[in-house]
C-alpha cells in the first residue's frame, strides 16, 4: 500500500498557508469506505517576520485539537479535543517541534480540509460541533465555510494576551487514504519587542496600549477592520537595557492600534504615543525601537508594511550616526570598544559584513542586530573616509565611516591656554548646540591610564588591582573597590603634583597635554566655598596647594522658567590685581523636573529645600573677560549687569563642557547628561588630604561640577583641598573613569 506525505510551510496561518502537495495516487479516492490517516501536530519554532527563536513559554501548548472536514460534503467529519501534547521533540533540519501525532480512521478517503487549534480553552469561541455520523435532519453537519467564519479567538480579561498562545494550524490534502499529514500550529498573536537604543538616557516605567484587536479569526485570511477594538494598561514587563521587553496583540489593521511609552529621557518624564501603521500579522515579531531624537523620544516600528514609505531592506539605526547609514569616528584610535550602531533586517537571512580595505578601523557583528566599529589608528591630518557593506537575504547596504583628522580640530583660547574644542574621543565640538549629543561626550579615562572607555555600552572589568605595564596592556576597566580605590597595585608614586606621565603615557596626541591643577584653577574657583550658585555675595579667596592666595568676589542666583532653570555665578578672579578677569559660570538644564527634595549625594545641605531642577539635560558654560585692578562688584546689581552690557563683547572667551558622567567604581555609567567630571594630570597624595582613608591613599586632581540643589558642588581641581564634598562619595579615585580636555603644549 502507498504512503503519501503532505507537507506545508510551517509557521504561517491560513493567511500565508500554501502547502505543496506529494500525491503518488493522482486519482481521487471518495468512494473508499475506509481510510487510515495520521495527523503529525508540530509547533512553530521561530517568528514569521524575522525568523527569531520562540521562547519555551511562546511555543508552549497545553492541549491541542483537530477537526477533519470531507470536502465532497462540506462538512465536519472527525472531531477530537483535549488531545494532551507529548513532550516537545526538536524535529532535526526544522525549527519546528513534534508535540504529538493522532492515528485517525475516516469513514471515506478523498480530499480533507484538517484543522488544529491549540491552548484553545476558553479564549476561543466555537460553532455547534455536528459531525457527518451525528447529524439528523433538525441538527445537520457542521458546514466548513460556516466553521471557518465562525472560529474566534478573544483573550480572557482585561490584559494583553499572555501564553499560552492560542495556537492555530490548517492544511489541504488531496487524499486521506494512508496519509502522514503534518500540521504546524502557529501562534495567533504578533509579538512586539521594545527595543531601547538608549537605556543610560531613556527609562521606561509603562507601557500602554489602544485600539488593539479584542479578537482574531484564526482561520479568515484577511484582517477585518471592523473588529471590536480593546485598550490595555501595563502591557508589558519592562526590563532595563537595550532589549527592554515584549508584549502580545492580536492580529490588526493598520493604524487601528497605537502603543504609549511612558518614561523619563535623562531624568525628565516623556511620554511617546505611537500609530502603528503597519498591519499587525498572526505570528510576526515586531520591533518597536525608541530614539532620541533632538530631546524628545520616538518610536519606530519595524518591519512595517503599512506601504506609506518604502522601507530598506536593511536599516542602519543608532545614535552615534552622523548622518543616514554614516559613522563619524574620532581621529584617536579606540581598539577595544568603539562605536556600536544597529542594524534592522527587513528581509530574510543573517548579516554578515562584507569584505574590509582599509586598515584603519575594522566593523564586526558583535551580537544580532549591532555592529562595533573601531578605529585602529590614529589620524593626525585631514578627515578619511572609507566604507563597508551589511549584506543580507540578497540586500545590500552601504555604510560609510569617517575618521576625523586631528588637522580639523580647533582650540579655544581661555586665558593663557589653547584648550582643544572637544573632549577627546568626541567628535563633536562642545558646544551649547551639541552638549547633551552623546557624540560630544567623548571617551572616559581611569586616571593615569591610556585605555579608553566608552560614553555608553558595556566594558568588561576586572576586580584586582594592576601595575602600570598591565594596566597599559588591559582592555579591562579596573573596579578595584578596596580601602584605596586605586587600580595601581605599586601605590602611590611622588608628591601631590605627581604628574599623569609617571604612571601611564599621556592619552593626549602629540602636540597637546591634559592641564595641571593650578591651570583648572584658572577656570574653576579654587576656594573653601563652593556653593557658588548659592545667592549673595561671596568673598572667600582662593587659596591654591601651592601656598598662593588670590582675592575674589562674586555673586551668585538661579532662576527657574518653565522647563528651564538658569543658575548664575559672575565674579572677579585675582581681584585687586593687574591679572584679574571677570568671569561667569552659567549652569543650564533643560527638560529637568521641578522638585525641593535634595539630591541623595548632598547630605550636607540636605535642609535645602528650594526649589530645583533634577535630571533634565545640562550644561555648563563658562565665560572670561579681561579686568583691571580696580575691577568690582560691590553690589549684586553689578555683577548682574556686567554681563547683561558685555557678553556680545568680542574679547569674550568661552569654554563649555558637555556632562558626559563618569563610570563608577563599578564601571557603570552614571550622571550622563547630569553631571560633567574632566581630569587633570596632577594627583594629590594623602597626608594632608582631609578625605584620604589612609596615608597611602590619593585622589587626582579634578574639574567637576553637578547640580545640587539652588547650589553647585565643585571639587576643587586638587582634591583634598578645602571643598564642599559629596559625602557619599570618594570622587577622584583612580578607580573611576571621566572624561578629558587636553590644551596645546606651549
Amino acid at each position: 500500500m502507498k504512503k503519501r506525505t503532505i507537507s506545508l510551510l510551517c509557521g504561517l496561518l491560513a493567511t500565508a498557508c500554501s502547502p505543496e502537495l506529494h500525491d503518488e495516487n493522482s486519482v481521487l479516492e471518495n468512494n473508499r469506505q475506509q481510510a487510515e490517516m495520521s495527523v503529525e501536530v508540530q509547533v512553530s519554532g521561530t517568528m514569521i517576520s524575522t525568523r527569531s527563536a520562540a521562547s519555551a513559554e511562546e511555543r508552549a501548548v497545553t492541549s491541542y485539537d483537530i477537526y477533519i472536514f470531507d470536502v465532497t460534503t462540506n462538512a465536519l467529519q472527525y472531531c477530537k479535543q483535549g488531545i494532551v501534547p507529548a513532550e516537545p521533540e526538536k524535529i532535526a533540519g526544522t525549527h519546528n517541534y513534534r508535540i504529538g501525532s493522532e492515528q485517525i480512521v475516516l469513514p471515506t478517503s478523498g480530499q480533507k480540509h484538517v484543522f488544529v487549534l491549540g491552548n484553545a480553552g476558553g479564549s476561543v469561541t466555537l460553532p455547534t460541533l455536528v459531525t457527518l455520523d451525528e447529524a439528523t435532519e433538525s441538527a445537520p453537519a457542521t458546514a466548513l465555510d460556516d466553521f471557518r467564519s465562525s472560529v474566534v479567538v478573544t483573550p480572557a480579561g482585561p490584559k494583553a494576551p499572555a501564553a499560552p498562545f492560542v495556537m492555530a494550524g490548517t492544511t489541504f490534502i488531496a487524499s486521506a487514504a494512508n496519509a502522514h499529514v503534518p500540521v504546524c500550529l502557529a501562534r495567533t498573536v504578533a509579538k512586539i519587542s521594545l527595543r531601547n537604543t538608549l537605556p543610560g538616557e531613556i527609562v521606561l516605567s509603562d507601557v500602554s496600549v489602544s485600539g488593539a484587536s479584542a479578537s482574531v479569526y484564526p482561520f479568515v485570511k484577511t484582517i477585518s477592520v471592523d473588529l471590536p477594538t480593546a485598550d490595555y494598561t501595563a502591557a508589558a514587563d519592562l526590563a532595563a537595557g537595550e532589549e527592554a521587553g515584549a508584549f502580545y496583540l492580536l492580529p490588526a489593521a493598520a493604524n487601528q492600534t497605537a502603543v504609549t511609552v511612558k518614561g523619563t529621557l535623562s531624568g525628565s518624564d516623556f511620554v511617546c504615543k505611537t500609530t502603528l501603521a503597519s498591519t499587525l500579522y498572526a505570528d510576526y515579531d515586531y520591533k518597536l525601537t525608541l530614539r532620541n531624537r533632538g530631546g524628545e523620544v520616538t518610536a519606530v516600528l519595524s518591519p512595517d508594511f503599512s506601504g506609506a514609505a518604502e522601507v530598506d531592506a536593511i536599516q542602519i539605526t543608532g545614535e552615534w550616526l552622523s548622518d543616514k547609514n554614516t559613522v563619524t569616528l574620532p581621529f584617536t584610535p579606540e581598539p577595544n570598544y568603539g562605536f556600536t550602531i544597529g542594524y534592522i533586517l527587513n528581509v530574510d537571512g543573517s548579516a554578515e559584513i562584507g569584505t574590509i580595505s582599509e586598515d584603519w578601523y575594522d566593523a564586526v557583528i558583535v551580537k544580532e542586530g549591532a555592529i562595533r566599529i573601531r578605529t585602529l589608528k590614529e589620524n593626525p591630518g585631514e578627515d578619511r573616509t572609507a566604507s563597508f557593506a551589511v549584506n543580507a537575504g540578497g540586500a545590500t547596504c552601504n555604510v560609510k565611516v569617517v575618521q576625523q583628522g586631528l588637522a580639523g580640530i580647533k582650540t579655544i583660547k581661555f586665558g593663557d591656554l589653547e584648550w582643544m574644542d572637544r573632549s577627546i574621543g568626541a567628535t563633536l565640538r562642545a558646544s551649547q548646540a551639541f552638549a547633551n549629543d552623546v557624540r560630544s561626550f567623548g571617551y572616559l579615562y581611569q586616571w593615569g591610564r591610556t585605555m579608553p572607555f566608552p560614553a555608553t555600552g558595556e566594558v568588561e572589568t576586572v576586580s584586582a588591582q594592576m601595575t602600570p605595564a598591565e594596566a597599559l596592556a588591559s582592555p579591562a576597566f579596573i573596579a578595584y573597590t578596596g580601602e584605596t580605590q586605586d587600580w595601581n597595585s605599586q601605590g602611590v608614586e611622588g608628591s601631590f603634583d605627581q604628574y599623569w606621565e609617571s604612571v601611564t603615557t599621556n592619552p593626549c596626541p602629540a602636540g597637546w597635554r591634559l592641564p595641571t591643577y593650578e591651570e583648572l584653577a584658572g577656570v574653576m574657583p579654587y576656594r573653601n566655598n563652593a556653593l557658588i550658585f548659592a545667592n549673595g555675595q561671596q568673598k572667600a579667596a582662593e587659596v591654591l596647594p601651592n601656598g598662593v592666595t588670590h582675592p575674589y568676589v562674586g555673586f551668585g542666583s538661579g532662576a527657574i522658567t518653565k522647563d528651564t532653570e538658569t543658575m548664575f555665578h559672575s565674579g572677579i578672579k585675582q581681584k585687586g590685581t593687574a591679572d584679574a578677569w571677570y568671569v561667569r559660570y552659567l549652569w543650564i538644564n533643560q527638560g529637568g523636573t521641578q522638585t525641593s527634595t535634595p539630591p541623595s549625594y548632598t547630605k550636607t545641605h540636605e535642609k535645602d529645600t528650594q526649589n530645583h531642577m533634577t535630571g533634565g539635560e545640562n550644561i555648563l558654560r563658562i565665560d572670561r573677560l579681561k579686568a583691571d585692578a580696580s575691577a568690582d562688584f560691590p553690589k549684586v546689581a553689578d555683577a548682574r549687569n556686567f554681563w547683561t552690557e558685555h557678553e556680545t563683547d568680542p574679547a569674550v572667551e568661552t569654554l563649555i563642557f558637555p556632562c558626559g558622567g563618569r563610570r563608577d567604581a563599578t564601571g557603570a555609567v552614571v550622571e550622563s547628561n547630569n553631571a560633567a567630571f574632566y581630569w587633570s594630570r596632577s594627583m594629590f597624595t594623602g597626608g594632608d588630604n582631609p578625605y584620604s582613608k589612609t596615608a597611602t591613599t590619593y585622589a587626582s586632581g579634578l574639574l567637576y561640577f553637578r547640580p545640587a540643589g539652588r547650589y553647585m558642588f565643585l571639587y576643587a581641581p586638587a582634591i583634598g583641598t578645602a571643598q564642599v564634598h559629596a559625602d557619599t562619595e570618594d570622587l577622584g579615585y583612580r578607580n573611576q573613569a571621566m572624561q578629558i580636555r587636553c590644551v596645546k603644549e606651549k
